[in-house]
Protein backbone atom coordinates (compact mmCIF):
# COMPACT_ATOMS: atom_id res chain seq x y z
CA UNK A 1 0.00 0.00 0.00
CA UNK A 2 3.02 2.48 1.24
CA UNK A 3 4.73 1.86 -2.59
CA UNK A 4 1.60 2.52 -4.33
CA UNK A 5 0.87 6.07 -2.59
CA UNK A 6 4.52 6.80 -3.16
CA UNK A 7 3.69 5.91 -7.06
CA UNK A 8 0.69 7.88 -6.96
CA UNK A 9 2.51 10.65 -5.18
CA UNK A 10 5.24 10.90 -7.99
CA UNK A 11 2.38 10.47 -10.71
CA UNK A 12 0.98 13.56 -9.36
CA UNK A 13 3.94 15.27 -9.03
CA UNK A 14 4.59 15.09 -13.01
CA UNK A 15 0.75 15.90 -13.15
CA UNK A 16 1.35 19.41 -11.82
CA UNK A 17 4.09 20.12 -13.60
CA UNK A 18 4.07 23.28 -15.43
CA UNK A 19 3.76 22.75 -19.26
CA UNK A 20 6.69 25.17 -20.00
CA UNK A 21 8.82 22.96 -17.48
CA UNK A 22 7.27 19.18 -18.79
CA UNK A 23 8.07 20.83 -22.55
CA UNK A 24 11.70 21.50 -21.59
CA UNK A 25 12.38 18.34 -20.03
CA UNK A 26 11.32 15.99 -23.12
CA UNK A 27 13.14 18.40 -25.47
CA UNK A 28 16.09 16.35 -24.54
CA UNK A 29 14.56 13.66 -26.01
CA UNK A 30 15.06 12.58 -29.80
CA UNK A 31 12.60 14.36 -31.50
CA UNK A 32 10.35 11.35 -32.47
CA UNK A 33 10.96 9.93 -28.69
CA UNK A 34 9.27 13.94 -27.29
CA UNK A 35 6.54 13.28 -30.17
CA UNK A 36 5.75 9.81 -28.86
CA UNK A 37 6.22 10.49 -25.00
CA UNK A 38 3.36 13.43 -25.84
CA UNK A 39 0.40 10.76 -26.74
CA UNK A 40 1.20 8.97 -23.36
CA UNK A 41 -1.49 10.99 -21.63
CA UNK A 42 -3.71 13.57 -22.53
CA UNK A 43 -3.13 16.55 -20.83
CA UNK A 44 -0.04 16.16 -22.40
CA UNK A 45 -1.41 16.04 -26.31
CA UNK A 46 0.04 19.64 -27.31
CA UNK A 47 3.18 19.20 -25.28
CA UNK A 48 5.16 18.64 -28.53
CA UNK A 49 4.20 22.66 -29.55
CA UNK A 50 6.17 23.84 -26.82
CA UNK A 51 9.29 21.91 -27.29
CA UNK A 52 12.62 24.62 -27.44
CA UNK A 53 14.34 22.08 -29.37
CA UNK A 54 14.02 19.67 -32.20
CA UNK A 55 16.76 17.59 -34.14
CA UNK A 56 14.78 16.16 -38.02
CA UNK A 57 16.58 13.78 -39.95
CA UNK A 58 14.70 12.28 -43.52
CA UNK A 59 17.49 9.57 -43.61
CA UNK A 60 14.75 6.47 -43.41
CA UNK A 61 12.98 8.11 -46.40
CA UNK A 62 16.39 7.18 -48.62
CA UNK A 63 18.95 4.99 -48.93
CA UNK A 64 21.81 3.76 -51.06
CA UNK A 65 20.70 2.28 -54.18
CA UNK A 66 22.35 1.19 -57.18
CA UNK A 67 20.03 -1.10 -58.62
CA UNK A 68 20.25 -3.69 -61.48
CA UNK A 69 17.58 -5.29 -63.84
CA UNK A 70 15.97 -8.47 -63.35
CA UNK A 71 16.23 -9.04 -67.41
CA UNK A 72 18.98 -7.31 -68.63
CA UNK A 73 21.20 -7.41 -65.77
CA UNK A 74 22.65 -3.63 -66.95
CA UNK A 75 22.71 -0.58 -64.08
CA UNK A 76 19.84 0.90 -63.84
CA UNK A 77 20.36 4.96 -64.74
CA UNK A 78 18.29 7.78 -63.66
CA UNK A 79 14.83 5.67 -63.47
CA UNK A 80 13.28 2.06 -62.88
CA UNK A 81 10.64 0.21 -62.04
CA UNK A 82 9.96 -2.54 -59.51
CA UNK A 83 8.05 -4.91 -60.46
CA UNK A 84 5.65 -6.53 -58.05
CA UNK A 85 4.96 -9.95 -59.79
CA UNK A 86 8.74 -10.10 -60.75
CA UNK A 87 10.30 -9.08 -57.29
CA UNK A 88 13.07 -7.25 -58.64
CA UNK A 89 13.89 -3.92 -60.52
CA UNK A 90 13.52 -3.35 -64.07
CA UNK A 91 15.17 -0.54 -65.90
CA UNK A 92 13.32 1.54 -68.34
CA UNK A 93 14.21 0.00 -71.99
CA UNK A 94 13.18 -3.51 -70.56
CA UNK A 95 10.26 -2.21 -68.54
CA UNK A 96 8.69 -0.34 -72.08
CA UNK A 97 9.78 -3.44 -74.57
CA UNK A 98 7.94 -5.91 -72.39
CA UNK A 99 4.88 -4.00 -71.87
CA UNK A 100 4.19 -4.74 -67.94
CA UNK A 101 0.88 -3.70 -66.47
CA UNK A 102 1.56 -0.05 -65.11
CA UNK A 103 -0.67 -1.40 -62.11
CA UNK A 104 2.11 -3.73 -60.78
CA UNK A 105 4.97 -1.11 -60.67
CA UNK A 106 6.27 1.65 -58.47
CA UNK A 107 8.75 4.13 -59.94
CA UNK A 108 11.79 5.64 -58.74
CA UNK A 109 13.84 8.34 -58.98
CA UNK A 110 17.56 7.52 -58.63
CA UNK A 111 20.06 10.83 -58.38
CA UNK A 112 22.89 10.01 -61.04
CA UNK A 113 25.35 11.68 -59.25
CA UNK A 114 25.24 9.98 -55.41
CA UNK A 115 23.31 6.64 -56.48
CA UNK A 116 20.58 7.43 -53.89
CA UNK A 117 16.79 6.38 -54.45
CA UNK A 118 15.00 9.95 -54.54
CA UNK A 119 11.60 9.45 -52.88
CA UNK A 120 8.41 11.43 -53.71
CA UNK A 121 5.51 8.97 -52.63
CA UNK A 122 3.24 9.30 -49.60
CA UNK A 123 6.32 9.28 -46.75
CA UNK A 124 8.21 11.86 -48.76
CA UNK A 125 4.49 14.54 -48.37
CA UNK A 126 4.18 13.18 -45.03
CA UNK A 127 7.39 14.33 -44.07
CA UNK A 128 7.15 17.90 -45.91
CA UNK A 129 3.83 18.23 -43.87
CA UNK A 130 5.19 17.44 -40.42
CA UNK A 131 8.11 19.77 -41.13
CA UNK A 132 5.91 22.29 -41.72
CA UNK A 133 3.67 21.77 -39.07
CA UNK A 134 6.29 21.81 -36.39
CA UNK A 135 7.67 25.30 -37.19
CA UNK A 136 4.26 26.85 -37.65
CA UNK A 137 2.62 25.18 -34.54
CA UNK A 138 6.23 25.39 -32.21
CA UNK A 139 5.77 28.15 -29.65
CA UNK A 140 8.57 28.07 -27.25
CA UNK A 141 11.17 26.70 -30.16
CA UNK A 142 14.99 27.81 -29.93
CA UNK A 143 17.11 25.36 -31.44
CA UNK A 144 16.19 23.44 -34.46
CA UNK A 145 18.55 20.78 -36.60
CA UNK A 146 17.93 19.60 -40.09
CA UNK A 147 19.70 16.46 -42.06
CA UNK A 148 19.16 16.04 -45.37
CA UNK A 149 19.43 12.84 -47.21
CA UNK A 150 16.63 13.13 -49.95
CA UNK A 151 15.95 15.33 -52.95
CA UNK A 152 13.67 17.69 -52.89
CA UNK A 153 12.61 21.65 -54.27
CA UNK A 154 14.95 24.04 -53.11
CA UNK A 155 11.68 26.30 -51.75
CA UNK A 156 10.66 24.05 -49.21
CA UNK A 157 14.11 24.39 -47.33
CA UNK A 158 14.33 28.09 -47.93
CA UNK A 159 10.69 28.31 -46.71
CA UNK A 160 11.48 26.35 -43.27
CA UNK A 161 14.57 28.45 -42.94
CA UNK A 162 12.99 31.65 -43.19
CA UNK A 163 9.65 30.77 -41.01
CA UNK A 164 12.22 29.58 -37.95
CA UNK A 165 13.64 32.64 -38.33
CA UNK A 166 10.65 34.84 -38.07
CA UNK A 167 9.79 32.91 -35.04
CA UNK A 168 13.30 34.65 -33.13
CA UNK A 169 15.24 31.05 -33.20
CA UNK A 170 18.54 30.75 -31.45
CA UNK A 171 20.17 28.16 -33.28
CA UNK A 172 20.04 26.91 -36.10
CA UNK A 173 21.72 23.72 -38.18
CA UNK A 174 21.07 22.74 -41.56
CA UNK A 175 22.85 19.72 -42.78
CA UNK A 176 22.64 18.54 -47.04
CA UNK A 177 24.36 15.39 -47.20
CA UNK A 178 24.20 14.24 -50.66
CA UNK A 179 22.91 17.80 -52.65
CA UNK A 180 23.53 21.50 -53.13
CA UNK A 181 21.35 23.89 -51.11
CA UNK A 182 21.10 27.42 -52.70
CA UNK A 183 19.61 29.98 -50.77
CA UNK A 184 17.28 32.34 -51.89
CA UNK A 185 17.77 36.19 -51.69
CA UNK A 186 15.04 36.64 -48.90
CA UNK A 187 16.40 33.90 -46.83
CA UNK A 188 19.93 34.94 -47.32
CA UNK A 189 18.49 38.64 -46.02
CA UNK A 190 16.99 37.26 -43.23
CA UNK A 191 20.06 34.77 -42.03
CA UNK A 192 22.40 37.82 -42.23
CA UNK A 193 20.22 39.95 -40.32
CA UNK A 194 18.59 37.77 -37.61
CA UNK A 195 18.60 39.22 -34.18
CA UNK A 196 18.07 36.21 -32.70
CA UNK A 197 20.79 33.74 -34.19
CA UNK A 198 23.38 33.20 -31.75
CA UNK A 199 24.64 29.74 -33.59
CA UNK A 200 24.62 28.90 -37.22
CA UNK A 201 25.35 26.21 -39.21
CA UNK A 202 25.37 25.64 -43.14
CA UNK A 203 26.84 21.96 -43.65
CA UNK A 204 26.37 21.60 -47.72
CA UNK A 205 28.71 18.43 -48.71
CA UNK A 206 27.92 19.84 -52.73
CA UNK A 207 28.96 23.11 -53.01
CA UNK A 208 26.49 26.24 -53.00
CA UNK A 209 26.13 29.48 -53.48
CA UNK A 210 25.67 32.48 -50.63
CA UNK A 211 25.35 35.88 -51.85
CA UNK A 212 26.03 38.04 -48.33
CA UNK A 213 23.99 41.14 -48.27
CA UNK A 214 25.72 44.43 -48.09
CA UNK A 215 24.03 45.18 -45.23
CA UNK A 216 24.10 42.87 -42.58
CA UNK A 217 23.30 42.43 -38.48
CA UNK A 218 24.10 39.25 -36.76
CA UNK A 219 24.73 41.21 -33.84
CA UNK A 220 24.19 38.10 -31.80
CA UNK A 221 26.20 35.48 -33.36
CA UNK A 222 28.75 33.89 -31.25
CA UNK A 223 29.33 30.42 -33.41
CA UNK A 224 29.27 30.34 -37.26
CA UNK A 225 30.29 27.14 -39.10
CA UNK A 226 29.77 27.05 -43.09
CA UNK A 227 30.69 24.22 -45.11
CA UNK A 228 30.90 23.82 -49.08
CA UNK A 229 29.48 27.74 -49.64
CA UNK A 230 30.54 29.67 -52.65
CA UNK A 231 30.57 33.06 -51.26
CA UNK A 232 29.80 36.28 -53.61
CA UNK A 233 28.68 39.55 -52.86
CA UNK A 234 29.78 41.83 -49.97
CA UNK A 235 33.44 41.23 -49.21
CA UNK A 236 32.95 41.58 -45.62
CA UNK A 237 31.39 39.84 -42.68
CA UNK A 238 30.91 42.23 -39.57
CA UNK A 239 30.36 40.35 -36.58
CA UNK A 240 30.61 41.78 -33.45
CA UNK A 241 30.39 39.45 -30.72
CA UNK A 242 31.65 36.20 -33.02
CA UNK A 243 33.83 33.77 -30.36
CA UNK A 244 33.54 30.85 -32.59
CA UNK A 245 34.43 30.26 -37.14
CA UNK A 246 34.73 27.64 -39.23
CA UNK A 247 35.28 27.89 -43.10
CA UNK A 248 35.25 23.99 -44.45
CA UNK A 249 35.96 24.34 -48.49
CA UNK A 250 34.45 27.70 -48.70
CA UNK A 251 35.48 29.53 -51.94
CA UNK A 252 34.86 33.06 -52.99
CA UNK A 253 34.55 33.59 -56.94
CA UNK A 254 36.16 36.71 -58.14
CA UNK A 255 39.34 37.02 -56.63
CA UNK A 256 38.73 39.89 -53.40
CA UNK A 257 39.98 40.05 -50.45
CA UNK A 258 37.26 38.33 -47.92
CA UNK A 259 37.03 40.08 -44.24
CA UNK A 260 36.13 39.10 -40.98
CA UNK A 261 35.41 41.54 -38.74
CA UNK A 262 34.93 40.26 -35.59
CA UNK A 263 36.32 41.93 -32.55
CA UNK A 264 35.90 38.60 -29.42
CA UNK A 265 36.65 36.06 -32.27
CA UNK A 266 38.92 33.58 -30.10
CA UNK A 267 38.82 30.32 -32.06
CA UNK A 268 39.24 30.12 -36.48
CA UNK A 269 39.28 26.67 -38.11
CA UNK A 270 40.40 26.58 -41.91
CA UNK A 271 39.56 23.65 -43.34
CA UNK A 272 40.48 23.59 -47.32
CA UNK A 273 40.55 19.47 -48.53
CA UNK A 274 37.87 19.72 -51.23
CA UNK A 275 38.09 19.19 -55.04
CA UNK A 276 37.33 22.27 -56.19
CA UNK A 277 39.43 21.75 -60.09
CA UNK A 278 35.77 21.09 -61.52
CA UNK A 279 35.00 24.70 -60.59
CA UNK A 280 34.57 25.96 -64.29
CA UNK A 281 34.32 29.95 -62.12
CA UNK A 282 36.74 29.44 -60.46
CA UNK A 283 39.14 31.86 -62.65
CA UNK A 284 42.62 32.11 -60.63
CA UNK A 285 42.42 29.84 -57.00
CA UNK A 286 45.92 31.30 -55.84
CA UNK A 287 43.72 34.99 -55.18
CA UNK A 288 41.46 33.23 -52.60
CA UNK A 289 42.60 35.60 -49.54
CA UNK A 290 40.61 35.57 -46.40
CA UNK A 291 41.85 38.49 -43.62
CA UNK A 292 40.46 37.99 -39.95
CA UNK A 293 40.60 41.19 -38.00
CA UNK A 294 40.22 40.28 -33.92
CA UNK A 295 42.29 40.95 -31.52
CA UNK A 296 40.96 38.30 -28.90
CA UNK A 297 42.30 35.18 -31.26
CA UNK A 298 43.47 31.97 -28.88
CA UNK A 299 43.85 29.18 -31.64
CA UNK A 300 43.56 29.14 -35.19
CA UNK A 301 43.61 25.36 -37.00
CA UNK A 302 44.25 24.92 -40.44
CA UNK A 303 43.31 21.34 -42.48
CA UNK A 304 44.07 21.17 -46.01
CA UNK A 305 46.25 21.12 -49.25
CA UNK A 306 48.09 24.15 -48.86
CA UNK A 307 47.28 25.88 -51.42
CA UNK A 308 44.29 27.96 -52.92
CA UNK A 309 43.77 30.30 -49.72
CA UNK A 310 45.89 33.19 -48.51
CA UNK A 311 45.09 33.55 -44.63
CA UNK A 312 45.76 36.89 -43.34
CA UNK A 313 45.94 36.30 -40.09
CA UNK A 314 46.08 39.11 -36.85
CA UNK A 315 50.02 40.23 -36.34
CA UNK A 316 51.50 40.65 -32.54
CA UNK A 317 49.03 38.07 -30.96
CA UNK A 318 49.96 35.40 -28.79
CA UNK A 319 47.61 32.37 -29.84
CA UNK A 320 48.06 28.45 -30.50
CA UNK A 321 48.52 27.09 -33.77
CA UNK A 322 47.61 23.91 -35.39
CA UNK A 323 48.50 23.08 -39.47
CA UNK A 324 47.63 20.06 -40.56
CA UNK A 325 48.85 19.57 -44.50
CA UNK A 326 47.39 16.63 -46.16
CA UNK A 327 48.44 14.84 -49.61
CA UNK A 328 46.10 15.42 -52.48
CA UNK A 329 44.56 12.14 -54.17
CA UNK A 330 43.32 13.92 -57.22
CA UNK A 331 46.35 16.26 -58.03
CA UNK A 332 50.13 17.09 -57.52
CA UNK A 333 50.71 20.44 -56.66
CA UNK A 334 53.64 22.30 -57.91
CA UNK A 335 55.78 23.38 -54.86
CA UNK A 336 55.17 27.06 -56.44
CA UNK A 337 51.33 26.57 -55.65
CA UNK A 338 52.22 26.06 -52.37
CA UNK A 339 53.96 29.56 -51.67
CA UNK A 340 51.63 32.32 -51.54
CA UNK A 341 50.27 30.08 -48.54
CA UNK A 342 52.62 29.03 -46.80
CA UNK A 343 54.53 32.58 -46.63
CA UNK A 344 50.36 34.55 -45.54
CA UNK A 345 50.60 31.92 -42.89
CA UNK A 346 53.89 31.96 -41.60
CA UNK A 347 54.13 35.49 -41.70
CA UNK A 348 51.57 35.26 -39.18
CA UNK A 349 52.76 33.52 -36.87
CA UNK A 350 55.92 35.27 -35.80
CA UNK A 351 54.12 36.22 -32.15
CA UNK A 352 52.11 32.56 -31.59
CA UNK A 353 53.10 30.95 -27.99
CA UNK A 354 52.99 27.52 -29.63
CA UNK A 355 53.08 25.64 -33.09
CA UNK A 356 51.66 22.22 -34.10
CA UNK A 357 52.35 21.31 -37.75
CA UNK A 358 51.78 18.16 -39.57
CA UNK A 359 53.00 16.80 -42.65
CA UNK A 360 54.63 19.76 -44.44
CA UNK A 361 56.90 18.85 -47.09
CA UNK A 362 60.70 19.44 -46.85
CA UNK A 363 60.97 20.69 -50.47
CA UNK A 364 58.19 23.92 -50.02
CA UNK A 365 59.77 24.84 -46.93
CA UNK A 366 63.36 24.87 -48.38
CA UNK A 367 61.88 27.34 -51.35
CA UNK A 368 60.54 29.86 -48.88
CA UNK A 369 63.46 29.79 -47.21
CA UNK A 370 65.01 30.35 -50.76
CA UNK A 371 63.06 33.36 -51.18
CA UNK A 372 63.44 34.81 -47.65
CA UNK A 373 59.81 34.25 -46.95
CA UNK A 374 60.36 32.14 -43.46
CA UNK A 375 60.29 34.88 -40.43
CA UNK A 376 61.34 34.76 -36.77
CA UNK A 377 58.99 32.77 -34.43
CA UNK A 378 59.08 33.82 -31.19
CA UNK A 379 57.30 30.76 -29.65
CA UNK A 380 58.16 28.37 -26.84
CA UNK A 381 56.53 25.22 -27.83
CA UNK A 382 57.05 23.22 -31.23
CA UNK A 383 55.01 20.27 -32.17
CA UNK A 384 55.97 18.08 -35.40
CA UNK A 385 54.57 15.12 -37.00
CA UNK A 386 55.26 13.13 -40.19
CA UNK A 387 57.96 15.55 -40.98
CA UNK A 388 61.93 15.16 -42.16
CA UNK A 389 64.69 16.02 -40.39
CA UNK A 390 65.19 19.24 -42.68
CA UNK A 391 61.88 20.32 -41.88
CA UNK A 392 62.73 20.12 -37.92
CA UNK A 393 66.16 22.08 -38.51
CA UNK A 394 64.36 25.00 -40.83
CA UNK A 395 61.72 25.94 -37.92
CA UNK A 396 64.41 25.40 -35.05
CA UNK A 397 66.77 28.00 -36.81
CA UNK A 398 63.76 30.14 -36.71
CA UNK A 399 62.87 29.57 -33.61
CA UNK A 400 65.89 31.54 -31.46
CA UNK A 401 63.75 31.43 -28.11
CA UNK A 402 62.08 27.83 -28.53
CA UNK A 403 62.22 25.47 -24.99
CA UNK A 404 60.04 22.54 -26.05
CA UNK A 405 59.91 20.62 -28.89
CA UNK A 406 57.49 17.11 -29.36
CA UNK A 407 58.32 14.87 -31.96
CA UNK A 408 56.27 12.16 -33.88
CA UNK A 409 56.35 9.81 -36.76
CA UNK A 410 59.52 11.75 -37.79
CA UNK A 411 61.60 10.98 -40.84
CA UNK A 412 65.47 11.12 -39.95
CA UNK A 413 68.12 11.16 -42.15
CA UNK A 414 71.86 11.24 -40.97
CA UNK A 415 73.06 12.64 -44.25
CA UNK A 416 70.56 14.97 -43.27
CA UNK A 417 72.27 15.71 -39.52
CA UNK A 418 75.28 15.99 -41.00
CA UNK A 419 74.80 18.38 -43.50
CA UNK A 420 72.64 21.29 -41.15
CA UNK A 421 74.48 23.73 -39.02
CA UNK A 422 73.33 23.07 -35.21
CA UNK A 423 70.35 25.75 -34.74
CA UNK A 424 70.92 28.72 -32.34
CA UNK A 425 67.50 27.66 -30.06
CA UNK A 426 69.02 23.99 -29.70
CA UNK A 427 72.47 25.64 -27.98
CA UNK A 428 70.40 28.17 -26.05
CA UNK A 429 67.30 27.80 -25.29
CA UNK A 430 65.82 23.86 -25.93
CA UNK A 431 65.14 22.70 -23.02
CA UNK A 432 62.68 20.22 -23.58
CA UNK A 433 62.18 16.81 -26.32
CA UNK A 434 59.42 14.47 -26.34
CA UNK A 435 59.07 11.65 -28.94
CA UNK A 436 55.86 10.76 -29.19
CA UNK A 437 54.67 6.95 -29.93
CA UNK A 438 56.90 4.81 -31.99
CA UNK A 439 55.67 1.14 -32.86
CA UNK A 440 58.80 -0.29 -34.75
CA UNK A 441 62.27 -1.18 -34.38
CA UNK A 442 63.52 1.06 -37.33
CA UNK A 443 61.53 4.08 -36.26
CA UNK A 444 62.90 3.43 -32.70
CA UNK A 445 66.62 3.23 -33.91
CA UNK A 446 66.28 6.19 -36.24
CA UNK A 447 64.55 7.94 -33.08
CA UNK A 448 68.11 7.47 -31.17
CA UNK A 449 69.90 9.21 -33.87
CA UNK A 450 68.18 12.07 -33.21
CA UNK A 451 68.26 11.67 -29.36
CA UNK A 452 71.93 11.47 -29.53
CA UNK A 453 72.04 14.56 -31.78
CA UNK A 454 70.09 16.37 -29.43
CA UNK A 455 71.59 15.22 -26.41
CA UNK A 456 75.25 16.41 -28.02
CA UNK A 457 74.55 19.57 -28.84
CA UNK A 458 71.49 20.44 -26.38
CA UNK A 459 73.52 22.47 -23.68
CA UNK A 460 70.48 23.81 -21.94
CA UNK A 461 68.41 20.56 -22.88
CA UNK A 462 67.54 19.05 -19.13
CA UNK A 463 64.16 16.51 -20.05
CA UNK A 464 64.19 14.16 -22.82
CA UNK A 465 60.74 11.48 -22.81
CA UNK A 466 59.57 8.50 -25.04
CA UNK A 467 56.76 7.14 -25.35
CA UNK A 468 56.56 3.83 -27.31
CA UNK A 469 54.85 0.54 -27.82
CA UNK A 470 56.28 -2.66 -25.97
CA UNK A 471 58.29 -3.66 -22.96
CA UNK A 472 61.06 -5.57 -25.13
CA UNK A 473 61.91 -2.02 -27.05
CA UNK A 474 61.54 -0.38 -23.98
CA UNK A 475 64.32 -2.06 -21.72
CA UNK A 476 66.59 -1.32 -25.38
CA UNK A 477 65.82 2.18 -25.35
CA UNK A 478 66.02 2.85 -21.66
CA UNK A 479 69.78 1.43 -21.81
CA UNK A 480 70.61 2.82 -24.79
CA UNK A 481 69.43 6.46 -23.66
CA UNK A 482 71.23 5.70 -20.20
CA UNK A 483 74.50 5.46 -21.80
CA UNK A 484 73.90 8.68 -24.04
CA UNK A 485 72.94 11.05 -21.17
CA UNK A 486 76.03 9.52 -18.93
CA UNK A 487 78.14 10.83 -22.57
CA UNK A 488 77.16 13.84 -23.16
CA UNK A 489 75.99 15.17 -19.95
CA UNK A 490 78.40 16.65 -17.03
CA UNK A 491 75.68 16.30 -14.80
CA UNK A 492 73.52 13.21 -16.02
CA UNK A 493 72.19 12.65 -12.29
CA UNK A 494 70.48 16.01 -13.09
CA UNK A 495 68.86 15.48 -16.16
CA UNK A 496 65.20 13.95 -16.69
CA UNK A 497 64.75 11.07 -18.91
CA UNK A 498 61.66 9.56 -18.63
CA UNK A 499 59.87 6.64 -20.60
CA UNK A 500 56.60 5.36 -21.25
CA UNK A 501 54.86 1.54 -22.99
Amino acid sequence: MQRNHENNGHHCLIEKMPQELLGHIISFLPTKEAVRTCILSTKWTNTWTILNRVDLDDSTLTENYIPICYLCKSNCKSFCYEIDNLEGTVCTNCYDYAGMNVSNRRCMDIDVFTNRKVVWDRRETEYISGVSRVILATKNLQEFSLVIHNRREENYHNTWIFGLLNKGIKIISIISLFYPLPLSRSTTLAVFNSDSLTNLTLNLHKFSSLKIPESMDLKNLRILKLFGIVFSGSRILKLPVLKEICLTNCIWTDGQLLIVKAPQLENVYVQQDANIDSLTFLHDQLDLSIQFETSCLKQFIYSGFGVLQKIHLPPRQRYSAVVTFQQCNWRVFKVEEHIPFLFMLLQGFTSVKDIHIEGMRSEVLKKAKETKMIPEFSMKTLKLISVSTKVIFFLMEKSPTLEHLVLKGIRVSEEDLNGFEVPYSLHSSLKEVKFEAFNNSDECKLNLILAEYFLKHGMMLEKMHFSQGGKNTNTHVEKKLTELVNKYKQDPHGFSLTLDD
